[in-house]
């Protein structure tokens, strides 16, 4: 077996193998992507309105499936230090929910604190909520590298990054 066949199935070379199907290498990066930033629901329901302004902008919190909710089946909880303090809107929560059940990892954090004395516009709490997701890596030129020996190459990928950071 000559390198060039060895770097194809082994997936180093110039396409990798997935699912039995032959795919073209990309060169790709995981980057951090809002996907929602909503008001958390029924916050009055379990916080006293005191409570509000202990969030900050930044904070991280948890959020948590709820599967057994009798009103909604793709409810989420946000919660605080193991303490429910609402949920994502039911009108969102569909993409969302899936997205977790399938083990996506999100992250959430405060991404708005309204404490005005209007009794309407009190007691708001926003919540941002981001995953990573795999993006193309643009500006690396791609080549044929099977046919050079590794210490003849030049390192591309180290040369973007160091001007580009």
């Amino acid at each position: 077996m000559n390198r060039k066949d060895f770097l194809r199935i082994t997936g180093s070379g110039s396409a990798f193998l997935l699912g039995g199907a032959l795919w073209p290498d990309i060169s790709c990066r995981l980057q951090k992507v809002t996907i929602y930033d909503n008001f958390i629901k029924g916050m009055r329901h379990y916080l006293k309105r005191e409570a509000v302004a202990k969030f900050k902008q930044g904070q991280k919190i948890d959020l948590l499936r709820d599967e057994t909710n009798i009103h909604d089946r793709f409810a989420i909880r946000v919660m605080d230090e193991g303490r429910k303090i609402g949920y994502v809107s039911a009108f969102e929560n569909i993409v969302l929910a899936n997205m977790m059940d399938q083990g996506v990892q999100l992250d959430a954090q405060i991404s708005e604190v309204n404490a005005s004395p209007d009794r309407y516009l009190s007691d708001a709490v926003a919540i941002s909520i981001s995953t990573k997701l795999m993006v193309p890596i643009s500006g690396i030129q791609q080549e044929d590298l099977t046919q050079q020996p590794a210490d003849e190459v030049k390192d591309r990928y180290r040369e973007n990054m160091i001007h580009h950071d």
